[in-house]
This record gives structure tokens, C-alpha cells and sequence, in this order.
């Protein structure tokens, strides 16, 4: 890694680690995103998405990550992109909503949640 993320503690803290986010869809949740993406070594970033406006999820994901904010990720870093998997899932239902399988894959898989969303 280039970008001296494995120096620092933060970098230290992140790496290889995977993280799931509500919210990343909110201004918020984008910038959190990409600067996990752009300062860390995370291994992979789930995000809650709620199918939204007659969009599946698979296409709100696209629209989140064609945002001008990534535009400099893309250039400098384009592989770490792929870290991003979308779960599908709405915070205002028991349990997110989420999937047996996606919930045994994020209780295996994740150490590290932020809960950015709003309703």
C-alpha cells in the first residue's frame, strides 16, 4: 500500500477488516465510503440499500458509486471499488429485513458497523 495506510493506527485498525454501513446512500454515508476506500486497507465494505423509486438495489449501488465523489478514487485507485457489496434490506423493518444468508455472511464476516441511516 502506497497511501501509508498500514503506518497509522486507523490504517492499522482497518486493515483487511470488513465494515457494514447503513446509510451509505445519504451524503454522509458516501463520504464515509470513499474515504474508507481511499485511506484504508478495508477488505470489503457492505451497505444496506433499500430498493427506492422502482430502482433495485443492484442499480442504486451504480448510482452511488458513479457519484462525483468517486471520480478521484476511480482514476487513482479503481480496483478497490470492487469492495463495495450492496445488502439488500430496509431499517425501518424487523431486522433490516435482511436475508438469513446475508445476515450469517455479515455476523461472520463483519467487525465494524456504522449506522448512518436515516428515515
Amino acid at each position: 500500500m502506497n497511501d501509508n495506510c498500514s503506518e497509522s493506527k486507523i490504517g492499522q485498525f482497518y486493515n483487511e477488516k470488513s465494515v457494514f454501513i447503513t446509510g451509505a446512500t445519504g451524503f454522509m454515508g458516501k463520504v464515509l465510503v470513499e474515504k474508507l476506500l481511499r485511506s484504508t486497507n478495508v477488505k470489503k465494505i457492505y451497505v444496506l440499500i433499500r430498493p427506492k423509486k422502482g430502482l433495485e438495489i443492484k442499480y442504486r449501488l451504480q448510482e452511488l458509486m458513479s457519484s462525483k465523489l468517486f471520480e478521484n478514487l476511480k482514476k487513482t485507485k479503481p480496483d478497490v471499488m470492487t469492495r463495495v457489496e450492496a445488502i439488500p434490506g430496509d431499517i425501518t423493518k424487523p431486522g433490516f429485513a435482511i436475508s438469513e444468508d446475508d445476515q450469517r455472511k455479515l455476523t461472520e464476516e463483519v467487525s465494524i458497523v456504522f449506522h448512518s441511516a436515516a428515515t
